[in-house]
């Protein structure tokens, strides 16, 4: 709890975007600090000056983290059954998956406008080159782990397993604070209130986990990666100029969490 909010509400939340836009930029972290807190506003437009980068990012990180869900064989509850038996189905195909992202990869870059192609193009690989990464080392350790070669080093599995959630919340927030400009410039305001944001999600897993929500509710996971894949495709959308209310992206996700509570709770009592 501690490391995690400290490093989603000071290092993602606000470090990582003075330094995404010192680098886009080409301007020195320091001013880009000084800007933050004394000229918010010139801060703000900073920050949609690199929103492509930051949807590209996240789309196609989010993106893969639902395909690797839908789109595997061991998969034992499915809440869409009409369309999630067809995903688990052709997850048989070889190499099903990096045809799945490549398609992706290419027909964002063919439909987004000319302008912004180089850098989401870089900001998509880069997605894809972080999840690959976090993904290759998660099953290295987990393997190791079933052979009881790694007894001596379960603080590197859990601490892997820990990055993986840091990038997974970096990718959810960092669209959201372009968006929080619209309703305050106070970068201070904005910071502290994701990182509320943070510590309440970050409660709520612990509770879930303590009390096994998951195995009561057997649809929530199938549901957030509803959640996961509607605004990894809602940040597609940014891209083609296509910007949607905050409050209908959070009711959306609402809606897919809340409905497979809802149907979880009805096959418990039937």
């Amino acid at each position: 709890m501690t490391g995690g909010v400290l490093f989603a509400g000071v290092a993602v939340r606000f470090a990582l975007r003075v330094w995404l836009v010192a680098m886009t930029a080409s301007i020195d972290v320091a001013s880009v600090f000084s800007i933050a807190l004394n000229n918010p506003a010139e801060y703000g437009r900073e920050l949609h000056e690199i929103a492509p980068l930051i949807d590209g990012f996240g789309g196609m990180f989010l993106f893969i983290v639902a395909l690797f869900f839908f789109i595997d064989t061991r998969r034992r509850h499915l809440w869409v059954k009409s369309f999630e038996t067809i995903l688990v189905s052709i997850a048989t195909i070889a190499f099903i998956r990096p045809l799945i992202i490549a398609a992706l990869f290419i027909i964002v870059e063919c439909i987004i406008p000319h302008e912004i192609r180089y850098v989401v193009g870089v900001s998509m690989l880069a997605g894809i080159a972080t999840y690959m990464l976090i993904h290759a080392i998660m099953l290295i350790m987990e393997r190791m782990r079933e052979k009881n070669t790694l007894k001596k080093q379960v603080g590197w599995t859990a601490f892997i397993s820990f990055m993986y959630l840091q990038v997974l919340d970096a990718s959810f927030s960092l669209d959201g604070v372009v968006g929080a400009f619209a309703l305050t410039n106070n970068i201070v305001i904005i910071t502290a209130g994701l990182g509320v944001g943070a510590l309440w999600v970050r409660t709520m897993t612990v509770y879930m986990v303590r009390h096994n929500t998951l195995v009561k509710y057997k649809y929530l996971e199938s549901g957030a990666h509803w959640a996961i894949i509607s605004l990894a495709i809602i940040m597609f959308l940014k891209l083609l100029g296509m910007e949607l209310p905050e409050i209908i992206i959070g009711t959306i996700g609402l809606v897919f969490i809340v409905g497979s509570v809802v149907s979880s709770t009805k096959v418990v009592k039937t």
